[in-house]
């Protein structure tokens, strides 16, 4: 039987170890969510935002400044078209009443015109005297608004457009059009020879030997426009017949016993080269159709 002492010492052990194990106990079981630390979640690239919040999918907001971007819609920023092929811009003429707006203007050729009829002056139409016989080449119903081209034929020169509504042109429906030689991409004005010394392709040959600029001469009624002039062996002549004198030729006294070289129909507009064989000297032109050489259409002509 333990003495009373002994007892007491079991006890003052017992309880001791009972404290040093309640701890221990309550370190084991669950930890106290209030303690724990709070975790941020990143969302993964690419991955689709939650409902609820964030981007739609597929909708990116436009970077700030990014002027080139489509709008919402779908549309180009603004800006416009350029108005012609190579960014050349129309020449805009409209139609008040009996009047073209512009009445004298320089165009390239193959150039574009846009057009506009409001209808104030009715039905009206375009022509050029010295191109096909002065035939319409283009309606202008009312109301008309769109582009016209050129035809790539109309070579460069000096034109006279109307109105061909009876009535129209001689209201004041008529302009002066000076149609220029565009240059082509690359090629330097006059053009380039090929590596056999010709004319390379597409492009015209100088005008006349030498690099002389041609000579230019119309048929206003029946005279020449130029009645005296010098040239060189194998240069261009310029010929124009706007019509007003009807058709015409080119004939010489002293060659080939004034036989016709070259006709003029009306609305001619084109280049004619000498005959090689045609050496310096003085000659004397004409023109062989009945009646006109004794109505003035005669001149003198220097060959060097």
């Amino acid at each position: 039987m333990a003495t009373p002492q002994l007892m007491s010492r079991r006890t003052f052990a017992l309880l001791a170890a009972s404290a040093v194990a309640s701890p221990l106990m309550v370190a084991c079981g669950q930890a106290d969510d209030s303690d724990a630390p709070l975790v941020t979640r990143a969302p993964a690239a690419g991955a689709p935002a939650e409902e609820g919040g964030g981007t739609t999918t597929g909708d990116s907001p436009a970077a700030p400044g990014d002027t080139n971007a489509e709008d919402q819609t779908g549309n180009a920023p603004a800006g416009g078209e350029q108005a012609a092929a190579g960014g050349a811009p129309a020449i805009t003429i409209e139609m008040p009443l009996l009047a073209w707006s512009v009445s004298e203007f320089t165009i390239p050729v193959g150039g574009t015109i846009h057009f506009i009829n409001d209808g104030s002056g009715g039905l009206h139409n375009f022509a050029i005297d010295q191109y096909k016989s002065g035939e319409v080449l283009v309606e202008f119903p009312a109301p008309y608004d769109d582009n016209y081209t050129l035809p790539q034929d109309l070579a460069a020169g000096t034109y006279t457009f109307f109105c061909a509504v009876p009535g129209h042109r001689a209201a004041g429906m008529e302009g002066t059009m000076t149609v220029t030689e565009g240059q082509a991409a690359g090629v330097p004005p006059g053009g380039e020879q090929d590596a056999g010394g010709g004319v390379a392709a597409g492009q015209e040959a100088p005008a006349a030997t030498g690099g002389a600029a041609p000579v230019e001469i119309a048929m206003p009624g029946l005279a020449w426009s130029v009645n005296e002039f010098t040239i060189p062996v194998g240069g261009t002549i310029h010929f124009i017949n706007d019509g007003s004198g009807g058709v015409h030729n080119l004939a010489i006294d002293e060659y080939r016993n004034g036989a016709v070289l070259v006709d003029f129909p009306v609305g001619y507009d084109a280049d004619y080269t000498l005959p090689e064989d045609l050496g310096p000297g003085t000659y004397t032109f004409f023109c062989a159709v009945p009646g006109h050489r004794p109505a003035g259409m005669e001149g003198k002509m220097t060959v060097q």
